[in-house]
């Protein structure tokens, strides 16, 4: 796999992660760090969890072959992903001071990599 691969496989791995993660999470509450525990039995919190591991991995195989200037900045493109599917999936709402901050994101990543 190349770098990019690499790199879009964690960043896709760990929005995944979090989408799961707050699926599994929706109407807990969470009072004690022993509820906090419990949720982690949740099927949805848990894959999340798989996801944020997976994740780990491809990432470590990226430090490898990106430099970490670049490589950790490019993360920032899955917070456009999370907005997203955040939207599509978990029906919020989308903002226009989200929409600029992305694409201030996109402009700055585009930058990086050129």
């Amino acid at each position: 796999m190349t770098s990019w691969a690499y790199l879009i496989l964690s960043i896709a791995l760990n929005v995944a992660g979090q989408l799961l993660m707050k699926t599994g999470m929706e109407g807990q509450s969470v009072s004690t760090f022993g509820s906090v525990l419990f949720s982690l039995f949740r099927l949805p919190v848990f894959l999340g969890l798989v996801c944020y591991g997976l994740s780990t991995l491809s990432w470590l195989k990226v430090l490898t072959r990106v430099p970490l200037a670049v490589a950790y900045p490019t993360l920032s493109l899955g917070y456009i992903a999370i907005v997203g599917l955040s939207v599509l999936f978990l029906r919020e709402t989308f903002r226009v001071n989200q929409v600029l901050g992305m694409m201030c994101i996109v402009v700055g990543v585009w930058i990086l990599w050129r």
